[in-house]
């Protein structure tokens, strides 16, 4: 999947990687997408009520994931996917996810809670709304008789309003009582709907001063969380070897100014054993972003060196040597994904 914003076809001439090896990408993946499709259900069993007569239409966590995932991957990919698959992705998106969620508000318990689930499943949803909006045939509705009556633009001023109560979660000083953990896993899609509203042009509801001074003091948790020598701190559901994701980590450093966690803490592609798409995604598409932006200077290495200085001399946290190994290690890294984030 490409990691920036555009069709495979804008793939370097220097990339190995032909028209048969794409052609058979492409194939495996629309088998994988339709095989999804035809699941029963896309929630967790522990998160499903078989009493219900409607069990396998259940809005949690994962449910909200696959329709973000796959509403991007069909968008990201609409010229080289065929149209009745893509048709069938937005017919059960909106079957499983968009009909239940906006037929019933609050939807459940997690819809205004002030935890990482308000986050995820908000934040899901609002990135799936945004995807669905691109679509043709879709604009403001679905377009069909099945789901004409279902407003996507009511949908995502009903997400962003359930985004405030999110921030309540967090206290004046911008600690998650949850943890790192929790911190990350709600962080990253609430990041990830605020930069598509910003994309398409919608005010921010973080552009309020208050606000904007509550998000930087959020912000700065995560590298106040770790240690001289990279343990972090555990309390509540985070151990003492929790790791970053470095597209937030850069989303946030570059919004808010927060200083960037030692790189060589930072998750690698395999440190979720869930592989979860958004997460994955912004990890190659921001660090890329980082990498392009810095390649006709010498200045890369330096630039993440002077944010894990400010760190240690902000929360006496992480320690970086002078040598420039933190900086360095994302622009080797950086490299790398260069060469190789457009398929994964």
């Amino acid at each position: 999947v490409p990691a920036e914003k555009g069709a495979l076809s804008d793939i370097p001439e220097d990339t190995d990687f032909n028209d048969k090896q794409r052609d058979k990408w492409l194939k495996n993946l629309e088998t994988i997408v339709e095989s999804i499709c035809d699941e029963e259900c896309w929630a967790l069993p522990a998160h499903v009520d078989l009493n219900s007569p409607q069990w396998e239409i259940t809005v949690d966590l994962f449910a909200a994931e696959t329709a973000q995932a796959l509403t991007e991957l069909v968008w990201l990919l609409r010229e080289h996917i065929s149209g009745s698959l893509r048709e069938k992705v937005v017919r059960e998106v909106f079957r499983r996810v968009i009909e239940p969620f906006s037929l019933s508000e609050p939807y459940a318990h997690w819809e205004r809670s002030a935890m990482n689930w308000n986050a995820v499943c908000n934040g899901a949803i609002g990135c799936t709304v945004m995807n669905l909006k691109k679509m043709p045939g879709c604009g403001n509705s679905m377009g069909t008789p099945e789901f004409e009556s279902i407003s996507l633009e009511t949908l995502v001023d009903r997400v962003r309003r359930n985004m405030r109560d999110y921030l309540t979660g967090f206290s004046d000083d911008g600690v998650c009582p949850e943890g790192l953990g929790y911190y990350i896993y709600g962080l990253s899609f609430y990041t990830a709907f605020m930069e598509m509203l910003d994309e398409e042009g919608f005010c921010p509801q973080t552009g309020s001063e208050s606000n904007r001074v509550k998000m930087t003091r959020i912000a700065r948790f995560e590298t106040a969380c770790f240690f001289k020598r990279g343990k972090t701190v555990s309390f509540s559901d985070s151990d003492s070897d929790s790791t970053f994701r470095m597209g937030l980590a850069l989303y946030l450093s570059e919004k808010y100014g927060s200083a960037i966690p030692p790189v060589k803490r930072a998750a690698q592609y395999d440190s979720d054993d869930c592989f979860r798409y958004l997460m994955i995604s912004r990890d190659l598409s921001r660090s890329r972003k980082y990498i392009l932006e810095h390649s006709h200077d010498t200045a890369g290495p330096d630039t993440v060196q002077s944010e894990c200085v400010r760190a240690q001399e902000s929360f006496q946290a992480p320690e970086c040597s002078t040598n420039n190994d933190s900086g360095g290690a994302l622009w080797t890294q950086g490299k790398r994904y260069k060469e190789d984030c457009y398929i994964y």
